[in-house]
């Protein structure tokens, strides 16, 4: 039963609106009635200028045949053409190698009508570009025209059951069964002009990739004959495909992306889905929704209660995952639950989670398996903070001389900022304590308090039951039971401080230098009597102690930060690659000892520092996929973080830089596909681009700086960010011809039947390929995984081997021929790395009992495999050759 809510009508075909993000946010208005065109950025419309003797009408009977103007066009996205007109036969001839200068250029009218003429054209989306014509080159301009450059929007709809197309708005529920498909038509919608809503049929074979968000991964896209597909290609504005899912997701959403910018390479239209695509198992319930409590007051988050609701009785609940409370990667639940008689309420006792570095967010996911039919789906629901505020720590600093004393508090969460004043807090024994707030900073508040009130080694909780009037965290919630906190002494106990951190200052992945943060100045003569410990992660995984001599430590002008640079043989031992803190339990915090003489007694108090990780992600792994067969499918580039990336947070989808003959290059990634836990990515590169001007293997790239790049704690990438080589798949491009002639007479029985050529890269074979039949290669052998790095390298291990099969068009075996070229061998002059070279197997013509071949079809299967010392890729194509006779063929004296 498939199920829809349509803001239109109800029905049950679904149909989809996307309407692509307009890059003319509003229709422009025209600067001169009836002089404003309108045209696809696709085309390229013909123009004609003319200029008349001063005093006449600028009406084209009016034209001085041959004079001599100057086109105006200050705008340089207005590309400009010369052309010409044949006016006996209505044809225009442009000269697309020539373009006008902006923004005048000199020009001169024909010698027949007296019209010069010109296309034209937009590399991109822009309005009101105006094209006219001036006397002199400084002179007031006659605008002839204003020309708008659009890209189309792309409109997705569906015929229901009436076959009334329909459309689909933001609003829209649908709700299909898992597998079921629906099928979409795309139309491609021009925005603007007097056409707007028409279809833009200049939008011919374009295509636009289709790729779900994160949480959709099992969204399947198909072509109308059913073949699995990431694209719909639209042919005159319009295009088909359909969508099922898998398994059951909630809430799904895809893109839909298009029209290659050939500025930066990114696509022109970004669409998200608008609607709300549900695909639901029949046989199995809905995960509503969840909570997070804390349950035993220590304010962190231990109890998760889920309501479900459809077929719960008829199912089994195998396991349950959740993420709380940074999200990323799940993590089984292994405790104990509880659930009502009905089991649509299920509660997770003594879930195992920790204080959120920010505001708290996760998920929860429960797999169940329908008794009735045996199919199973993971139902899951965003986690809903019910955690309420609890003190963590309170420090007491005295007044003096009977001024009211001072209360530092730390919370587990940040506070609503409404509160000013009030008995919000108490003591142990029930007291209530009245105080107000002096500074409020996210969860470290300030508090003042009547002198005596509080005493070092009390206890405070917050007073519970006071609604709006009290205490309350920033997300709402009101406290419930919070454990007390004992009150210290802030004379010598240190708080988490902001300037508490570990850095990474060289941006190469690993921690090199500390600092640790003090709310009062401390003297060089307080520094003599501290002993620091840094406890962080060696390169082997365990605990690595760093004890700096006091003598090396650094005390700020201010006297409220210390810190330390590591030396080199502490920077060697350290754990590359390891930017965040996850367990702050096992490493990523400090310790204090202080030491000090009280009555001639030595004191010693030894105390742990809670830490922050000042360190930006950096790139850990790079894997290439590139294309070797289709030159308008992009390469797959996979980078792998350190930690997580903060993707909301990223200003510019230029995130990754390219370093390309000594060069920066950056491209738009708007179609980023981010695992779950935000620790990698799969970029597409190249779209449209020449496969042998893509990257390949052993280029470099780097993390952008300018695009805010950082981790959940806002780390953000810095300028002086390390490039990283590139590792893969190696390239392996083929090229062949179709047709060529032969030489009978001219050729040799005595000779080989194949032969091996090498070209310099980079260099044309035309000539060579022309008048023969064979395969030219180019193999970027740059890397094969780590068969070609390190510090010494087996050439001999590395190259290729080669397979050449020929039959008639009947299937007759003509000739076969192989052979092995290592990286070491002459052609490539004793070294593939250094000398790329492009290599040429060249059939002769000849079959394999040296025969003459004749006038015919032949079919060729080519197989060649690219090896390494410990990998090895393998290629295969089958080309379809035709030999004719004629005296300008292959003669075999090259």
């Amino acid at each position: 039963m498939i199920r829809s809510i349509l803001a239109s009508a109800p029905s049950l075909a679904f149909g989809i609106v996307l309407l692509a993000t307009m890059v003319l946010q509003a229709a422009p208005v025209c600067p001169e009635n009836g002089k404003c065109k309108y045209y696809s950025i696709y085309t390229s419309p013909i123009s004609y200028l003319w200029k008349t003797a001063e005093g006449f009408e600028s009406i084209p009977d009016s034209a001085i045949k041959g004079a001599f103007f100057y086109t105006y066009a200050p705008n340089d996205t207005l590309i400009l053409n010369p052309c010409s007109k044949d006016y006996a036969t209505g044809k225009t001839t442009c000269d697309n190698s020539e373009t006008l200068s902006h923004p005048t250029a000199k020009v001169v009218a024909d010698s027949t009508k007296g019209f010069f003429y010109t296309k034209a054209s937009s590399h991109y989306p822009a309005e009101n570009l105006p094209l006219g014509m001036a006397v002199e080159a400084n002179g007031k301009p006659t605008i002839f025209r204003y020309y708008t450059f659009y890209v189309a929007n792309l409109e997705f709809s569906y015929q229901n059951e009436e076959g009334e197309r329909v459309v689909v708005s933001p609003e829209t529920l649908i709700s299909l069964p898992v597998d079921s498909s629906l099928s979409v038509d795309v139309r491609a919608v021009i925005p603007v002009g007097p056409d707007s809503g028409l279809t833009d049929t200049t939008i011919n074979k374009y295509a636009f990739y289709l790729e779900p968000v994160r949480g959709a991964e099992n969204l399947v896209f198909t072509t109308p004959a059913g073949d699995t597909t990431d694209r719909v290609i639209l042919e005159k504005g319009v295009g088909h495909f359909s969508v099922r899912s898998t398994s059951a997701v909630s809430g799904a959403q895809f893109t839909a992306s298009g029209l290659v910018n050939p500025s930066d390479s990114s696509f022109f239209v970004h669409s998200t889905f608008p609607g709300n695509l549900t695909f639901e198992n029949p046989n199995l319930p809905k995960l509503d929704s969840a909570f997070i409590y804390d349950a035993d007051g220590d304010g962190i988050g231990d109890s998760i209660i889920a309501y479900f609701s459809g077929k719960t009785d008829s199912v089994s609940w195998d396991s349950i995952f959740y993420n709380w409370p940074n999200g990323g990667s799940l993590k089984q639940f292994a405790g104990e639950y509880n659930q009502n008689a009905s089991s649509t309420i299920m509660e997770l006792m003594n879930v195992k989670t920790s204080l959120s570095k920010d505001s708290g967010k996760g998920d929860l996911k429960v797999y169940v398996t329908s008794k009735l039919s045996g199919s199973s789906a993971p139902l899951s629901s965003p986690i809903v903070d019910r955690i309420g505020p609890v003190i963590q720590k309170v420090a007491l600093i005295s007044g003096a001389g009977g001024a009211d004393d001072t209360l530092v508090v730390d919370f587990n969460k940040d506070l609503d900022t409404a509160f000013e004043k009030g008995a919000a807090l108490q003591l142990a024994n029930g007291d209530k304590v009245f105080v107000k707030a002096v500074a409020k900073d996210g969860n470290r508040w300030t508090f003042t308090v009547e002198s005596g009130t509080v005493a070092v080694g009390d206890s405070l909780s917050l007073v519970r039951g006071l609604g709006d009037v009290g205490l309350v965290a920033a997300d709402g919630n009101v406290p419930g039971f919070n454990l007390p906190a004992k009150v210290t002494n802030s004379g010598r106990v240190y708080f988490s401080n902001e300037n508490n951190g570990f850095f990474d200052t060289d941006a190469d992945g690993k921690m090199d230098s500390v600092s640790v943060g003090f709310e009062n100045p401390i003297s060089e003569e307080d520094l003599e009597n501290f002993r620091l410990q840094f406890f962080w992660k060696d390169s082997a995984g365990n605990v690595l102690i760093i004890q700096p001599e006091t003598k090396d430590l650094t005390l700020s002008k201010d006297g409220k930060v210390v810190s330390y640079k590591l030396t080199e043989e502490e920077i060697a031992k350290v754990q590359p690659n390891l930017t965040s803190i996850d367990n702050e339990d096992e490493y990523g915090y400090a310790a204090l000892e202080n030491i000090s003489d009280v009555n001639g007694d030595t004191v010693s108090l030894y105390q742990y520092l809670q830490m922050n990780d000042r360190m930006a992600p950096v790139i850990t792994s790079t894997f290439l996929s590139p294309e070797s067969k289709n030159k308008n499918s992009p390469d797959k580039l996979t980078l792998r973080f350190s930690e997580p990336v903060n993707v909301s947070a990223m200003t510019n989808p230029n995130f990754i830089g390219f370093v390309v003959g000594g060069d920066t290059v950056y491209f738009d990634f708007s179609l980023a596909d981010w695992n779950d836990s935000c620790t990698q990515v799969s970029l597409r590169l190249g779209s449209e681009v020449s496969l042998l001007s893509r990257a390949n293997p052993n280029d470099s790239l780097f993390i952008n700086p300018e695009a805010k790049v950082s981790d959940l704690n806002g780390n953000a990438v810095s300028a002086n960010t390390k490039t990283t080589n590139i590792v893969g798949d190696p390239r392996v491009l083929m090229e062949t011809v179709s047709l060529v002639g032969v030489d009978r007479v001219a050729l040799s029985a005595d000779g080989s039947i194949f032969t091996e050529r090498f070209f310099p890269a980079g260099t044309s074979a035309e000539k060579e390929m022309g008048k023969s039949l064979g395969v030219m290669l180019d193999v970027a052998f740059a890397t094969i995984f780590d068969d070609s790095t390190g510090e010494s390298l087996d050439l001999e291990k590395v190259g290729l081997r080669w397979t050449m099969d020929i039959y008639t068009n009947m299937g007759t075996f003509v000739a076969s021929g192989s052979g092995k070229v290592r990286c070491d061998d002459p052609g490539f002059e004793g070294n593939c790395f250094e000398n790329a070279k492009r290599l040429y197997l060249r059939w002769n013509l000849l079959s394999h009992d040296g025969r003459k071949a004749g006038v015919g079809a032949y079919l060729v299967q080519f197989y060649v495999k690219v090896y390494g010392k410990k990998h090895s890729f393998t290629y295969d194509k089958i080309f379809k050759w035709g030999v004719h006779g004629g005296k300008h063929g292959l003669t075999l004296e090259d």
